[in-house]
């Protein structure tokens, strides 16, 4: 299955090349999809989310609050499982990827979803949940 990852990734960066975004952000997902199974909470799962938020923000011109809202919460929540440090680290790691807008709007995100979920805590590192909730 890991492998299957691979071939999915070289999938979407050619989607991306042709400039088929939204393809592009459904291949990053299914290529998350099989890391979720084979490598849970990993920092390739972190990457993959931020590049999947990316390529769907390059096809809806930004648009973190609607057409991205799922792939925003999928990339904060990822990152916060192979980091820890919510938003925050999010943010620090995502500094030079993102437009200012996109990474203020991950923080805003970030506390929607402590506010649905209060067990999720920006300190220390917060072992994965049992099964990957989707997003």
């Amino acid at each position: 299955l890991g492998s299957v990852a691979n071939v999915l990734r070289g999938y979407a960066l050619s989607l991306r090349g042709l400039n088929r975004y939204v393809e592009a952000a459904g291949a990053w997902q299914r290529a998350l999809d099989a890391l979720d199974q084979v490598i849970p909470g990993s920092e390739l799962g972190a990457i993959v989310a931020n590049d999947m938020l990316s390529n769907k923000l390059l096809a809806f011109h930004l648009d973190h609050k609607q057409a991205a809202k799922k792939e925003m919460r999928s990339a904060l929540l990822r990152s916060h499982w192979a980091y820890s440090g919510g938003a925050e680290t999010w943010r620090h790691f995502s500094d030079k990827l993102f437009a200012p807008s996109v990474l203020d709007g991950g923080i805003a995100a970030w506390k929607t979803l402590q506010a649905e979920d209060p067990k999720l805590d920006t300190g220390g590192y917060q072992a994965l949940p049992e099964t990957v909730p989707s997003v």
